[in-house]
C-alpha cells in the first residue's frame, strides 16, 4: 500500500560507519556492539520525510510546520498513460540561477539550436507571466513556426505548428514545465493550456517536466529533473527525445558555470533588466518571502 510508506522519518547515518551504532527512524540509538546500556545522549538529529512522485521530499525546518499540501504536484510520473524519465547532476551554480533559466526560455534559441530551440523563439514567441499568491507562470507560444530538432524527430516532419511552453515556479525551489506542439490554435491562451494542470486532448503532442533544485553550497547545487511524455509506446523514440532533454540540460550547464565564475569574478558589473527577465525576477521575489517566512517560523 503505498499510502503507508509515503511518511517517514529519515536521520544523518542509520548505522554509525564507524562503531556500528544502529538508530531508529526518530534518530534514536537502539544498539550498540558490545553493550546493552545505551547513552541517553545517543541521539542524532531526524527530519520528516515523504516519498511522492518518485521524488524523496525532506523537511529540514520545524517539525511542526510540515505541509505536504504545498508539495508540487507532479502526478503524471506515477500515470500509466505518461512514459517518465529521471536524472540528478551536481551543478556548480548558485540554485537561483537553476529557477532564472527555466523561468526566461528565451535562451533556447541560441543555446538550445540542436535540441529543443529555433532561431524563431527569441524573435517571435508571444510571452505573458501570471502572478499568484504562492507562484507565477510563465506562458510562451509561438503559432506557424516549424518544431525545433527535438520535436522534428518526435512528429517526422518539419511543417509548422503551433508550439506552446508553461513554466510555473513555487517557491522555494520547484519548477514545473508544460510543453507542446500541435495544430491550429491549439496551445494558445483560452484553448485549454493556460495552467500547467490542465491535461491535454488527444492527439496533441507533448511533455512534461519537474525539477527540483536542491542547494548544496552558495556555488553548487543539486539538480533532480523528470520529463514525462503522453502515450508514447515507441521506446527508442522515447529513449532519443530523453536524450536530446539530458543534452539540453548539460548545455544549459557549461553556460551557467560560466556565468557563474563571472559573477564571482565582477560582482559588483552593473545589471540591466529586460522584458524577458519579468518571470525570473518575481519568481526571486516569492523565493525571499519564502525564506523570511521560514526564518520566522524557525524562530517561532
Amino acid at each position: 500500500d503505498p499510502a503507508k510508506k509515503r511518511d517517514k522519518r529519515t536521520i544523518n547515518n542509520r548505522e554509525h560507519p564507524h562503531h556500528g551504532l544502529v538508530f531508529d527512524g526518530d534518530g534514536q540509538c537502539v544498539h550498540i556492539p558490545g553493550q546493552d546500556q545505551i547513552p541517553a545522549k545517543a541521539h542524532v538529529p531526524s527530519y520528516p520525510l515523504r516519498e511522492e512522485f518518485g521524488f524523496l521530499w525532506i523537511w529540514m525546518g520545524n517539525p511542526d510546520h510540515v505541509d505536504p499540501s504545498r508539495l508540487p504536484n507532479f502526478r503524471w510520473a506515477e500515470d500509466a498513460h505518461w512514459v517518465s524519465r529521471s536524472t540528478r547532476i551536481a551543478i556548480n551554480y548558485d540554485y537561483r540561477l537553476v529557477i532564472d533559466n527555466l523561468m526566461d526560455l528565451s535562451h533556447i534559441g541560441y543555446v538550445h539550436r540542436t535540441t529543443i530551440g529555433t532561431a524563431n523563439d527569441g524573435e517571435h514567441a508571444t510571452v505573458e507571466t501570471l502572478t499568484s499568491e504562492d507562484h507565477v507562470t510563465v506562458r510562451r507560444w509561438l503559432v506557424n513556426q516549424p518544431p525545433a530538432a527535438t520535436y522534428a524527430k518526435k512528429l517526422r516532419t518539419s511543417r509548422k505548428f503551433v508550439r506552446w511552453q508553461l513554466i510555473e515556479f513555487r517557491a522555494p525551489c520547484y519548477i514545473r514545465t508544460f510543453k507542446g506542439i500541435g495544430s491550429g490554435i491549439y496551445g494558445t491562451p483560452g484553448f485549454g493550456f493556460d495552467s500547467v494542470d490542465v491535461d491535454p486532448p488527444g492527439g496533441i503532442t507533448v511533455s512534461r517536466g519537474c525539477t527540483s533544485a536542491t542547494p548544496e553550497t552558495a556555488a553548487s547545487t543539486h539538480y533532480f529533473m523528470v520529463h514525462s511524455y503522453y502515450q508514447e509506446n515507441d521506446e527508442k523514440l522515447v529513449e532519443t527525445i530523453w536524450h536530446d532533454a539530458v543534452e539540453t540540460l548539460h548545455q544549459d550547464k557549461v553556460i551557467l558555470e560560466l556565468t557563474q565564475r563571472n559573477m564571482e569574478r565582477l560582482p559588483d558589473a552593473p545589471m540591466i533588466s529586460i522584458k524577458v527577465d519579468e518571470g525570473p525576477s518575481k519568481a526571486r521575489r516569492l523565493m525571499r518571502m519564502a525564506l523570511a517566512e521560514s526564518s520566522r517560523a524557525t524562530r517561532g
